[in-house]
């Protein structure tokens, strides 16, 4: 199969994307130019995740995770340019026209599978006890015409003391050696009557009960400790996935308007066996989709080249699903040419993108069980026995109704003995969230609006996962003067915790307190609907609203901000959090945070060096991050908490 995808990636890749033309139809017939004569920001765009334009020749990226209580894991980026042209003509009806070709392999590392089991060893006193038990008496009273004969009037049960279930201290096997009105031997009665208990007689007979149950109950903390031990750990899996892009973007101006098209084509396979071919089926099906094709009239004056700088800005400017991968997409706006003395018009641009997005499978598995930290101990014994004439008296029913009374039996004789014990345990308990990921197709709806101070962005989609996601959301943001505003709201059909539907708000306003810093103050809230955590190793999903204050010079900025609890189910209004830069003259920056949540709290620490001036210069990035979890309280009131230390070290690398 991984052999069939590698081939279908290599034809693909020969695609002809170059165009034949009747050059007499042009003033300056198409012709591919010097590409430092086009200016990156005329062609950037994200490409999975990842930013390049005309100019990029490889890029590279590696970072190795590992820490305490987790696996170490390494995660590679690469970007690889097969071809990239840019081709320009002008034609005679005064239409100039740009066209950048690209075709590209990239390799990433996605998380494809990811469990986390916490271990709990709570300490408890198990109570155990014995019940050892004969009562034999005149054949009379079970209905037999014998009566100068002694029987039984129990059965012979006895529990097999080499059958106790390790994991949960009960019985798993008990031994019937005998039946209710079993005829006793003289010999056995005899023994019977020997001090002690005794329920074994003479020629393999057994009487009466003999029973043990270490477990009979349990009561919080025992004699070593009273406070419950928490463990956590994490596992990653990682696979690689291969794609191959085909980009196609062109612009068209002429002397009133500018339009502009993007078109891309891909393959892309998670080398993982049970969705490699998932992925090559929906590749191939966008090599029979259209290309964008751009129309625009020609003019009498002559185009130019002077593009609405929103036009550009739009292209980039809508909501592109996170983590995934493009299969297809085109986009397409168009602006009028930028007037002077005029404001610069806003800019539609619209697109459809179809791709694989990531959906989460999670299953929680639980097992208790109890193992002993100490002996067992005795701690109290009780019983006796004896027979007629020793002014015993009882009455004893039975379940066929038959009622046995002391005082008209003849001869009878009861041994009746109970002890009881405790034992020191750790009742452990075991959750393991196990998060399995699959890669399903997503078609998405999305366009913006970009403005000279605003953006506005909508959003729609369905992800054919098997229980279909659909969503609907917008957001819109806006300079007005001083004063900054950011409002996003998005609602799923079949929400879940990597989808759900929540709504945001920020507001920020920069203030003059001193000529030395820049001062801005901002809030910020969300709320997020049908979040209720499945267990406690569910990443916290809090909703918060928070105030805050940015500070910044020139190679420094600090955020500190406060939680409030004033929506329902917020983040508790105590606590603090932080996000610090520190620029080290031009090449290198330090930054540390402190995240708080409701039951995790997260501090860290991050560097980046640049080696040169380049933007893709050899860059050494590593980072430190100190997690602590909470999972609630003991019986005793001691908090349950981990703590996780998690490093990375890795670079990036690239060409120009």
């Amino acid at each position: 199969m991984k052999f069939r995808l590698l081939i279908l990636i290599f034809l693909v890749s020969l695609k002809h994307t170059g165009t034949f033309a009747d050059e007499s139809a042009f003033l300056i017939p198409p012709h591919l130019i010097d590409k430092k004569k086009l200016s990156s920001g005329a062609s950037g765009l994200v490409l999975n995740d990842t930013p390049i334009n005309h100019t990029t020749d490889w890029l590279f990226s590696a970072n190795a995770l590992f820490g305490s209580d987790r696996n170490s894991t390494y995660i590679p980026n690469a970007l690889y340019t097969l071809n990239s042209e840019v081709e320009q003509s002008v034609s005679r009806d005064n239409i100039f026209s740009s066209e950048q070709r690209g075709r590209y392999l990239q390799l990433r590392g996605v998380i494809v599978d990811y469990d986390v089991t916490f271990k709990s060893f709570a300490p408890q006193t198990m109570l155990g006890m014995t019940m050892q038990m004969t009562f034999t008496g005149s054949c009379a009273v079970v209905g037999k015409t014998d009566t100068d004969k002694q029987c039984t009037y129990l059965p012979a049960l006895s529990i097999d003391r080499d059958k106790i279930d390790p994991y949960y201290f009960v019985p798993t096997s008990i031994k019937q050696l005998g039946m209710l009105g079993d005829d006793i031997s003289p010999e056995t009665l005899a023994i019977l009557q020997q001090p002690g208990f005794q329920n074994e007689g003479a020629n393999g007979e057994y009487v009466g009960l003999d029973l043990y149950f270490p477990n009979a109950g349990m009561h919080a903390g025992n004699s070593q400790s009273k406070e419950t031990r928490v463990e956590r750990r994490e596992n990653t899996e990682i696979a690689p996935v291969l794609s191959y892009s085909d980009v196609r973007q062109v612009l068209k101006t002429n002397a009133n308007k500018a339009v502009y098209g993007r078109t891309i084509r891909g393959v892309g396979v998670v080398w993982k066996d049970n969705q490699a071919g998932h992925g090559a089926l929906w590749s191939a099906l966008s090599y029979f989709l259209p290309d964008m094709e751009l129309e625009l009239a020609g003019t009498t004056n002559p185009s130019t080249t002077r593009v609405n700088v929103n036009l550009l800005r739009a292209a980039n400017n809508s909501r592109m699903p996170l983590n995934s991968w493009t299969l297809y997409q085109v986009g397409m706006g168009r602006a009028a040419h930028p007037q002077p003395e005029k404001p610069i018009p806003g800019v539609w641009f619209n697109n459809i993108w179809l791709g694989l997005s990531p959906v989460v499978k999670r299953r929680l598995v639980t097992t208790a069980y109890y193992v002993a930290t100490g002996p067992e101990t005795l701690i109290a014994a009780t019983g006796g026995e004896g027979g007629s004439g020793e002014g015993m008296s009882f009455v004893a029913s039975y379940s066929n109704g038959v009622v046995v009374n002391s005082e008209v039996l003849d001869d009878f004789y009861i041994q009746n003995y109970m002890t009881f014990s405790n034992r020191d345990v750790d009742a452990i308990t075991i959750q393991k969230l196990n998060e399995e990921v699959t890669y399903y197709p997503h078609l998405s709806l999305t366009g913006n609006f970009t403005g000279n101070n605003f953006l506005w962005r909508y959003y729609s989609g369905v992800i054919a996962a098997p229980k279909v996601k659909g969503y609907l959301g917008t957001d819109f943001r806006h300079a007005w003067g001083k004063w900054y505003y950011l409002l996003s709201g998005i609602a799923y059909y079949h929400p879940d915790q990597d989808y759900f539907s929540q709504v945001q708000a920020t507001v920020s306003r920069p203030v003059s307190l001193t000529k030395l810093l820049n001062t801005k103050l901002f809030t910020r809230w969300r709320y997020a609907f049908e979040q209720t955590p499945e267990s406690i190793l569910d990443e916290p999903l809090d909703n918060y609203a928070l105030l805050g204050i940015n500070l910044a010079t020139k190679s420094a900025s600090v955020d500190v901000y406060r939680y409030f609890k004033w929506l329902p189910e917020a983040l508790n209004g105590n606590a603090w959090g932080l996000d610090a830069r520190y620029s080290i003259k031009k090449y290198a920056t330090v930054r540390t945070f402190l995240h708080p949540a409701e039951n995790q709290k997260s501090y860290g620490l991050s560097f980046e060096y640049q080696t040169g001036k380049s933007a893709n210069s050899l860059t050494l990035i590593g980072s430190w991050q100190h997690n602590e979890f909470e999972y609630g309280f003991d019986p005793f009131d001691h908090l349950m908490s981990s703590d996780q230390d998690v490093f990375s070290l890795g670079f990036r690398i690239g060409s120009p």
